[in-house]
């Protein structure tokens, strides 16, 4: 069903400059896994429609979800000119700039923070990040508002779990573990979870 559904937007763009089926054609190609082809495609469509912020918004994103990071982050910082207070913006650049290693990533988690105190994926994100930086205290508070807020993400429960461990509170992290594995479900981090647990052992 993907691979007709990407013919059909092709074909139905021939012709034509609709943003909604750009989008809709970048997004099949990423369900059927042709991300280069996706990729490609936005890249050529924002050439011709370079006013076209949802498109490059979109293409930001497929960066990232690719591990393109170079051009992942060129793509961020250049919408952040624009829009310097967005929250999302301001998030996935710093997951882009961990992800690269860059200190900087933090001071973009607590701008993001600040302009959206209340969003889950934010607060994870920080969280992580003062955990991945020796700070898992205060990197908890952070990532228990984040549970509180998004109870059935997995990867929040992972960075929980592990946050948890490094503390040594084993307990608590194979519990927050268990409900991370417990829907059967593929996430970003399952690997890393399974692995962790592997790590606790038994109660």
């Amino acid at each position: 069903r993907a691979e007709e559904a990407v013919a059909s937007y092709q074909s139905a763009l021939r012709g034509q400059s609709d943003p909604e089926l750009a989008l809709r054609l970048y997004r099949a190609y990423f369900a059927v896994g042709q991300q280069d082809a996706a990729l490609e495609f936005m890249e050529s469509w924002l050439r011709d429609h370079p006013q076209d912020a949802v498109a490059r918004r979109a293409l930001a994103e497929g960066y990232l979800r690719a591990g393109r990071l170079p051009q992942a982050r060129s793509a961020y910082e250049a919408l952040l000119r624009d829009e310097p207070e967005a929250p999302d913006l301001l998030n996935n650049l710093a997951n882009v700039l961990a992800r690269q290693g860059d200190p900087r990533a933090l001071e973009y988690a607590q701008r993001a923070l600040g302009v959206a105190p209340q969003d889950a994926a934010i607060q994870d994100t920080l969280g992580w990040l003062l955990v991945g930086a020796g700070q898992a205290e205060a990197g908890l508070r952070h990532l228990r508002e984040a549970r509180l807020r998004a109870p059935q993400n997995p990867n929040i429960r992972y960075h929980l779990a592990a946050a948890l461990a490094d503390i040594g509170r084993k307990d608590e992290a194979r519990a927050e573990l268990n409900e991370a594995l417990s829907a059967s479900v593929a996430f970003d981090e399952l690997e890393a979870a399974r692995a962790l647990q592997q790590t606790l052992g038994p109660p």
